[in-house]
């Protein structure tokens, strides 16, 4: 999307020859003409390097990677390399390049210190089917946290939008006016005694 954003920033997406801003309303019959897409997305390439996987399951559409904590699922300013689409790179042949050479593969993201099941698509279509679940919540994403504290409830609900942090633009918290709807159902499994 972002990549897109700068595209079209700079002059490269016409809409019926004309250059439009990214808030331009599209309409039945719109001519749209893209260029750049080709180009790198002002990254340099992203490097195969031979990270050891825990593939947990693969076929000729997908691969399902545990992740480890503490690794970076793709490259951005500051982690150029040592990276989850670093080591695809190197243990696929074919990724689907559908979010950029940079996300090669990379249906959805886990922060660095989150481990877990991560989906990597092998081909555009499935990517696009994968991300259209992602999408619309028709897959189910269940998390298993350790918290520090008493809770209140046994269980609940949290309901609310998540954006970038105004603070840390790295991480991501509450964000009533720019943020996207987040809904969490939690459940306490297990309290410790301190």
């Amino acid at each position: 999307r972002s990549r897109i954003q700068r595209l079209i920033g700079g002059s490269l997406v016409l809409v019926n020859g004309s250059s439009v801003s990214k808030h331009y309303r599209l309409s039945a019959g719109d001519s749209i003409r893209v260029s750049g897409l080709e180009k790198a997305s002002g990254q340099a390439s992203i490097e195969p390097e031979a990270i050891d996987l825990d593939i947990v399951y693969e076929d000729e559409n997908i691969a399902v990677i545990s992740k480890e904590a503490g690794m970076v699922t793709h490259p951005a300013s500051g982690n150029t390399s040592h990276t989850l689409v670093n080591a695809l790179l190197y243990h696929f042949r074919d990724l689907s390049k559908l979010s950029g050479e940079e996300r090669a593969g990379i249906v959805h993201r886990l922060d660095r210190d989150t481990s877990g099941l991560l989906i990597a698509a092998k081909n555009e279509r499935v990517h696009y089917l994968l991300s259209d679940m992602f999408k619309n919540r028709t897959i189910k994403k269940t998390y298993i946290a350790l918290a520090e504290g008493v809770f209140e409830e046994e269980r609940g609900k949290i309901d609310l939008p998540i954006g970038r942090s105004r603070i840390d633009r790295r991480k991501m918290s509450v964000s009533i006016d720019e943020g996207r709807r987040s809904v969490t159902r939690f459940e306490v499994a297990e309290q410790f005694r301190q």
